[in-house]
């Protein structure tokens, strides 16, 4: 991540997730403490980060406060670097950057946590960037929404749909350009996998919002799978459409995703902005 955000000596960043100090240290030691500002959420951990980053004689300033804000007291940054995850990206980021500078974020979806996205800022406040790596990160943390949980989501199971598929679920699930594209397309889908054996698992798709769930039974040398879904959504029928929307795309790889990002809010395309897909 470092690499990607192309940081030179002169430049002053914007650090949003301080955690242990380890990140904010090595960003000091190439740019000085003074050209680093950290923002915590969690006062005890930046107190910490802040005794830590001392001791090894790094006094990089640690701000207690809402990542999303960003910190608009010491903008505007060269560049901006988030340690945490956000599937809508705070435009906060771009306003606090300044003109051609760059802003670095691990984009999450519902289903799909592990694109870093590189951003130029322009001269209106508008980023535009594309995934130009795979990391995953916990979410900020008033975007971490609703856990998905089989115990308190999944009901009526007699009463389930039911069906059989042909689509092996790791051809979906398991890989990493169909999963990125399936959790553009399908919101508020979240995935859980129960193995029962080493080769016998239960894939579960929850929506926490409508409790709508479905689940595909895996058996070793299996050519069918059953497929039960229950409430307002088809969860297992959207996400097929989906990888097959892909597929027809010509199955395009992560690099060919593009975000822009305004005041507004953020639309999702591939190859060239004009290709807007959401």
């Amino acid at each position: 991540m470092l690499a990607a955000l192309e940081v030179e000596p002169g430049m002053s960043v914007l650090e949003i997730g301080t955690g242990t100090g380890w990140n904010a240290a090595l960003l000091a030691e190439r740019l000085g403490a003074d050209r680093v500002t950290s923002v915590e959420v969690d006062a005890a951990l930046a107190e910490r980060a802040r005794h830590v980053l001392a001791d090894v004689g790094r006094h990089v300033q640690v701000v207690v406060g809402d990542g999303a804000l960003g910190h608009r007291a010491s903008a505007p940054f060269d560049r901006v670097i988030a340690t945490v995850a956000a599937d809508r990206i705070p435009h906060a980021w771009a306003a606090q950057t300044r003109p051609g500078g760059r802003v670095l974020v691990p984009w999450t979806t519902d289903f799909h946590n592990g694109a870093l996205v590189s951003f130029e800022v322009s001269r209106d406040a508008v980023m535009r960037g594309r995934i130009v790596g795979n990391v995953a990160f916990m979410r900020l943390r008033d975007q971490r929404g609703k856990r998905a949980s089989l115990e308190r989501h999944v009901r009526d199971v007699d009463g389930a749909r039911r069906s059989f598929t042909e689509t092996h679920p790791s051809t979906v699930l398991g890989e990493y350009d169909a999963s990125l594209a399936v959790g553009i397309k399908v919101p508020h889908c979240k995935l859980v996998v129960a193995f029962h054996d080493e080769r016998a698992y239960t894939v579960w798709l929850v929506d926490p919002w409508s409790r709508s769930w479905a689940s595909l039974d895996v058996e070793p040398g299996a050519e069918k799978f059953p497929v039960r879904q229950s409430g307002e959504r088809d969860l297992w029928q959207e996400v097929e459409d989906a990888h097959r929307w892909w597929d027809q795309l010509g199955r395009p790889t992560a690099d060919r995703w593009g975000l822009t990002v305004t005041a507004q809010g953020q639309d999702v395309w591939l190859d060239c902005e004009s290709r807007r897909v959401v």
